[in-house]
């Protein structure tokens, strides 16, 4: 990580204390793993490409899943479509699914959990998205003309009739439920999946009711079949598409033990290449502690499972390292949009070579993956992090991710020096002095000359 980018992460901190204070902010409830520690996840989605390959499939080898681990990725969000599951009523991809599991067992081997993220834009391909199968379309033969931006089409006629005719179907619903069901049966086993999102950035069309009827009843059907299974894969559940811009969700269901919220959000002007002005950062601000809001009235862990940037201006990365530090500032784990090369600027974190573009070497920041304790705190300067917290009886070792290209890092535990090897990106520090006990951790480096 260059130097530039430790003072932008180091200002962002400071303005993030001047902004909230030192008061510590109320959060969501953490997600936790099976040895009692919380986990934040940082990751990325996989992939953009997979809309739109011929087989729906990403286009990553198990190298390219490798490099996530140099980046400190614990996580993927990884796209599956309805369409490719379910190609003709009733029929059912196994050759799909069996790929779909293959490279889930791959991340598996690189020790990267995934949530297995149902996506759809603009309901289907004929429309220039994804997600729903040809036999589920009835657009009542309205009109469709494509529009830039893509999302535009979203007030297509013939998109809203769809989305208008699948809420409206009681007979369609109960098809996705099912497709939703043999999904799990096929995943739910896999050590590493922890989440289903039952559908991507869901869509009301016209209905103003949307969800406090429709998508919270929807739910409740997903739920009611996850409980009737006997399924263990935690669901995830997304708010209408419109709250990705910072708008409030009306939903009104009762999430079942285990479920994890999971909004998406996107700065709008910076989206439209319009800038990133001081009302922008407030608003942003505001979106998320939203967010954080929502998730403490559901009683549910929170997750961001999207967000990026789709420029290179200074006004973009900006805005990008503001929220990565609300992020932390709320302690919310999350997937980056996306794994994938970025074409003139575009929301990749690769080049056409494969290098790593400026916004990835953003995104790859120290933090604790796993904390064996409570009551965590942690920050981020330009040459040192602190984490702070409160033992609990895990016998597990509190992870930390230390990025690569860091010189003479030094580590101290409750004062004491402890070794590192400056090859390892992960730390793993057990606890000492047994539950109950404040744990500190303090690192530090200098920068490669």
């Amino acid at each position: 990580m260059t130097i530039r980018l430790f003072r932008i992460a180091f200002t962002c901190t400071v303005c993030t204390i001047l902004v909230f204070g030192c008061e510590k902010p109320l959060r969501a409830p953490h997600l936790r793993d099976a040895d009692n520690r919380i986990v934040i996840y940082h990751g990325v989605n996989v992939s953009n490409y997979s809309k739109y390959s011929a087989d729906f499939l990403p286009w990553q080898t198990k190298d390219d899943f490798a490099r996530l681990n140099n980046w400190g990725f614990n996580v993927v969000r990884y796209l599956v479509f309805w369409e490719a599951i379910e190609p003709q009523e009733g029929v059912y991809d196994e050759e799909y699914l069996d790929a779909t599991v293959e490279r889930i067992g791959w991340l598996e081997e690189l020790g990267i959990d995934v949530i297995v993220d149902l996506h759809q834009d603009l309901y289907s391909g004929r429309y220039g998205g994804d997600g729903f199968p040809d036999w589920a379309i009835n657009d009542n033969g309205e009109p469709f003309t494509p529009q830039e931006p893509w999302n535009l089409n979203y007030l297509q006629p013939a998109v809203i009739a769809c989305f208008n005719n699948f809420w409206a179907s009681d007979a369609l619903k109960a098809k996705y439920v099912n497709m939703v069901e043999h999904l799990l049966n096929r995943v739910d086993d896999l050590p590493n999946v922890i989440g289903l999102d039952i559908m991507n950035e869901p869509y009301g069309a016209d209905d103003v009711h949307f969800e406090q009827t429709t998508l919270s009843r929807f739910y409740r059907d997903v739920q009611d079949m996850h409980t009737e299974n006997g399924f263990d894969t935690p669901l995830y559940f997304e708010p209408r598409i419109l709250t990705s811009g910072g708008l409030k969700t009306n939903l009104a269901f009762n999430p079942q033990e285990g479920s994890v919220y999971a909004p998406h959000y996107y700065e709008l002007l910076s989206q439209f290449g319009l800038g990133y002005p001081e009302t922008s950062k407030l608003w942003t601000e505001r979106a998320v502690k939203m967010r954080v809001d929502d998730a403490r009235a559901f009683g549910t862990p929170l997750f961001f499972g999207e967000f990026g940037i789709h420029g290179t201006a200074d006004s973009d990365y900006n805005y990008l390292n503001d929220l990565l530090e609300l992020f932390d500032y709320y302690q919310i784990g999350w997937a980056y949009w996306s794994y994938d090369v970025a074409h003139e600027g575009g929301y990749g974190l690769i080049d056409d070579n494969g290098d790593e573009t400026t916004t990835l070497q953003i995104i790859v920041r120290m933090y604790p993956q796993r904390i064996a304790g409570d009551d965590p705190e942690w920050s981020l300067g330009e040459q040192s992090f602190d984490l702070t917290y409160t033992a609990n009886d895990s016998s597990a070792p509190t992870v930390i991710f230390v990025p690569m290209g860091l010189a003479s890092v030094q580590v101290w535990q409750n004062g004491q020096a402890i070794s590192y090897d400056n090859i390892s990106r992960y730390l793993s520090i057990p606890n000492v002095g047994g539950a109950g006990t404040k744990q500190t951790i303090h690192i530090e480096w200098s920068q490669p000359g």
